[in-house]
């Protein structure tokens, strides 16, 4: 899934307010996610930092080591709503375009990431509260007495 746009969150009156959150597939696909958790990674790799996200950090791990010409360690694992795991391997990749070497990579140390992985995991919280929020509006929308979504209230 291309992310076109990560939303913010920002703390108003003793609450968050979600900014851009513009019903993005993460909401359509709520119901269907729901309970599921994925996975945020950091490997690192001659002092490069990869930023990914997947289902089997694991097995990740393994796929890149194959193809790497030098191993590849785990620095940290972070589990995550899986609605909202795209969304928030975004937000890290944003954090830190700055420091972006190639792709999924980048020059920035394991105490930076590890600092902002806290941070990731809020955001990934408050994203998977708008995504109910947002389901939960839809879902009482009635034309002629029946939910525009059918049987998947």
């Amino acid at each position: 899934m291309a992310i076109k746009r990560v939303p913010e969150f920002r703390k108003e009156s003793n609450r968050w307010v979600a900014i851009g959150f513009d019903a993005p597939q993460a909401a359509f696909d709520w119901p269907r996610l729901r309970g599921n958790v994925g996975y945020l990674y950091a490997f690192g790799c001659e002092g490069h930092i990869k930023l990914g996200k997947s289902q089997n950090p694991g097995r990740r791990l393994e796929q890149l080591s194959t193809a790497a010409p030098r191993p590849i360690t785990k620095l940290l694992v972070r589990r995550v709503p899986a609605c909202s795991l795209a969304y928030t391997e975004a937000w890290l990749h944003q954090r830190f375009a700055d420091y972006r070497v190639h792709g999924e990579w980048f020059s920035v140390s394991e105490t930076d990431v590890r600092a902002a992985m806290p941070k990731a995991q809020k955001f990934a919280q408050l994203f998977e509260r708008e995504c109910i929020r947002w389901w939960e509006g839809v879902t009482r929308v009635e034309v002629n007495g029946q939910s525009p979504l059918g049987a998947a209230r």
